[in-house]
Order: structure tokens, then sequence, then C-alpha cells
């Protein structure tokens, strides 16, 4: 995918880059594969530049790299294709005698992994979810995309892992939510990713890389932005800071130690001992007895306060 101004210079400019990448690497263009974009663009400049790099027009939405592209929010219909690929698949094996430990093999390798790349970038709407789950559920109880059958037991007992009786499936919902998630945990550890350079510059300009983990801001943005930072709570609530020399967790808002955010274990007593500025007390102050409050020294509610006062 290259991004460029629609001029017919940079149309030229961009043609002769081109033509330098197919004598480097002796591969050729596809015109019939490649087609141009414009956005708010003169018709007569929209010819000039196709007639220049010799490519087709198209039209939004469309697919890039199997993700649907769009100008506007993605809806259920651009969904619409892996549901008919997943309801595919059913009449491939409807024709097929098998139990219930075959059709639970096929539900977790195919129906559950097909959607994996798409929950891995977009945030499903909830019509898409239920519409995947009944596929996936109506067939492991041998009912057809048609006709559903009722279910022996019910999907979230399946859901359960095989240590507590369940049978170690994996909900739509749930995935869609910790793929997102993943993606988060992703922009706030790889620094030196172009992706997670271009997100911070333009989601979080004044925020350092290691600080990314207290980021809350309400920050509008593209598709995958919105799907990621509104699951961002599963992997800010289960991460925690190493200690180390004690200048970057910080005391009371941070969760360090592989313990709990004391912030969160004790609600009232910042507020009730008049502590209010301990968001910007960092874990050394209190083992090196700097700037802590009197009514604080005699606070040692856990066992681990020991260690470090």
């Amino acid at each position: 995918m290259l991004m460029a101004h629609p001029t017919v210079q940079e149309a030229r400019e961009l043609k002769s880059i081109l033509s330098l990448f197919v004598e480097a690497s002796g591969m050729e263009n596809n015109p019939r594969k490649s087609s141009i974009y414009f956005f708010n663009t003169p018709l007569t400049s929209q010819r000039n530049i196709a007639r220049i790099l010799g490519f087709q027009v198209g039209t939004l939405p469309t697919k890039y790299l199997g993700i649907p592209l769009s100008d506007t929010t993605i809806r259920q219909a651009s969904w619409q294709d892996l549901l008919d690929k997943l309801k595919s698949k059913l009449n491939d094996w409807a024709l097929r005698a098998l139990n219930f430990p075959s059709r639970l093999t096929l539900v977790k390798a195919v129906l559950q992994s097909m959607p994996a790349y798409l929950f891995s970038i977009l945030a499903a709407p909830k019509m898409v979810l239920k519409q995947i789950k009944s596929i996936q559920r109506n067939f492991l109880w041998g009912g057809s995309q048609d006709k559903s059958k009722w279910s022996l037991v019910d999907w979230k007992s399946l859901c359960a892992p095989k240590g507590e009786g369940g049978l170690g499936l994996r909900d739509p919902q749930t995935s869609n939510l910790v793929f997102n998630a993943k993606i988060w945990w992703r922009w706030i550890n790889h620094e030196k990713e172009p992706w997670e350079k271009l997100w911070r510059a333009k989601y979080a300009p004044q925020w350092e890389c290691q600080a990314l983990c207290r980021f809350e801001d309400q920050v509008p943005g593209s598709g995958i932005w919105t799907a990621v930072s509104a699951n961002r709570k599963l992997v800010t609530d289960h991460c925690f800071w190493e200690v180390r020399n004690g200048e970057q967790a910080k005391f009371w808002k941070d969760a360090w130690h592989q313990n709990p955010k004391l912030q969160e274990s004790f609600p009232d007593l910042a507020e009730s001992h008049g502590l209010q500025d301990l968001n910007q007390i960092h874990v050394k102050n209190f083992w090196q007895g700097l700037a802590t409050p009197h009514e604080f020294r005699k606070w040692q509610p856990l066992q681990w306060w020991q260690q470090i006062s």
C-alpha cells in the first residue's frame, strides 16, 4: 500500500519508483490486481493519475490483505464473507457421518480458527458474534445452518477448561476481546515498531513508551484503535511493574511486586488520611523514607510493607 498526494508530479515519481523496483527485483507489476483509491480528488486529476500509473480506479469499501477497508465505520455487512465461509464448511461436512468427538475437533480446528484473523484486528458487532456462536453450536450438536438443535449442555459450560468439566471451546466474544487486548499489550511493549510509533504520535504524543500502561484517555480514532482501546482494561488490570530501583512504579496508583493496586485495595484510605498526593509518589520515596507523610509511616496493613520500609 503506497500513499501519495493526488498530483500528476507525484504520480510520475511513483511510476519511476515502481519501475526501479521492477528492475531491481525482477518482479512485474500486475495492473489487473492493482487499484487506485482517491479521496476528495477532482475527476480530471483522477483520470490523469490513472493514465500515468496504468491502474484502475477502485471504490470503497474494498479489501486489503483480507481485511475490510472503508472510509466509514465497518459494519455487519463487512463480516458477511466470513459468515458465508463458515456456512460453506457446514455444507461440505453435511453429507458426512460424524460423531460428537469428530464434530468437536472440527469446531476447534476450523470453525474457531477462521475468525481469528479478523478478530485480531477488528471489533465484531454483537450480531456477528451471535451468528458465529450459533453456527459453531448447531454443528457441534448435530444440527445444520438452516435448522438448529437443542443443546444438551449450555455454551458457557462447554467453553470452560477441561479440568473444570468443559470442552475447552473458545467463546467468540471472549476471543474477540482477547485478540484486541493483545494488540494493546504489543503497543505498550514494542516501542521500535513503526505502527507503534504512529499510534503514539497520533493518540499519545505526550506519553513515554514505558508509561503507556497508565494511558486511560478516551481518544477517538480509527476502527482498530477504537476496538483495541475499548478492551485495554483486560491488560491494565492484569499487569504490574517490576520494582527494581523504584523510580518508575508509583506506590499508590500502580500494581507492583505482583500485588494489586493499593488504591483499589484501600480506596478510602488516602482520602481519610489526607494523602491525595500519593498518585505522584514512587515506590523509591517510601523505602528511603523520603517525602513520606507522618500519618502514612504508621500504616502497615500488608506484610510486605515491612520489607520495603
